[in-house]
């Protein structure tokens, strides 16, 4: 089971005239931990987050940074075991 949602992320900088080196770092924080498909559990059921384009702003006048997140989440679905394979193929008449 796929599903597609976005995610916004805002981040001001505690020092309004100084924070700029905080946005970078933040910036950067953000870009490694979403780089990597993500596991979500619950001992049940199992979903992998995999994050297709992740996309960031800085404001320098503002000191803002805005990190945008285009996710899939696919849902591993339980299946029950195959039965087992045919072991002779029977025909009609053909040889």
């Amino acid at each position: 089971m796929r599903e597609s949602s976005s995610l916004k992320i805002v981040f001001f900088a505690e020092n309004r005239y100084e924070g700029f080196l905080e946005l970078l770092d933040m910036k950067n924080a953000l870009t490694i931990l979403f780089n990597d498909p993500l596991l979500v559990t619950n001992d049940v059921e199992h979903q992998y987050i995999n994050l297709l384009e992740t996309t960031s702003e800085l404001y320098k006048d503002d000191k803002v940074l805005t990190f945008s997140i285009q996710a899939n989440l696919i849902q591993r679905v339980m299946r029950d075991e195959p039965d087992e394979f045919m072991e002779e193929l029977n025909t009609r008449g053909i040889n």
